[in-house]
């Protein structure tokens, strides 16, 4: 009875420490995800206004990743800026797009499974995600 005990004890202290170490493994990828794709779209987005120097209009359609660690996310963009989330993790990245935001205006939200269009409309001085 003893033997099953500790074996018991053991076994339970073992699983709990190795879930409990999944799951900090799972909150560090989910953050350096929400990162990555942050910096990813930032550079998209100014790509695209510094490369559209004579152009009115300029639309880019891409498809990133539909998950971080296995959970779908949602991105933004407002006067706040770049707004990367994961509501299953409560995660939340912000970006400032390189000071974009204080000469452009910046709207739409997209969720992670669908392609990201970024347009770019010089001539309303618009940046728009859909």
């Amino acid at each position: 009875m003893i033997f099953f005990i500790i074996g018991l004890t053991l076994f339970l202290g073992v699983t709990t420490f190795f879930n409990y170490q999944s799951q900090i493994y799972n909150q560090d990828t989910t953050t350096y995800g929400v990162q990555m794709i942050r910096s990813y779209v930032s550079s998209v987005i100014m790509s695209e206004v510094l490369d559209c120097k004579q152009c009115d209009f300029a639309n880019i359609t891409f498809k990133g990743a539909n998950t971080t660690s296995g959970n779908y996310y949602i991105m933004s963009i407002g006067s706040y800026g770049l707004n990367v989330s994961v509501p299953a993790a409560n995660k939340v990245s912000l970006s400032s797009i390189h000071n974009l935001n204080t000469s452009l205006t910046e709207s739409g939200v997209i969720l992670s499974v669908k392609p990201t269009t970024v347009t770019f409309n010089r001539t309303q001085s618009k940046i728009t995600i859909s």
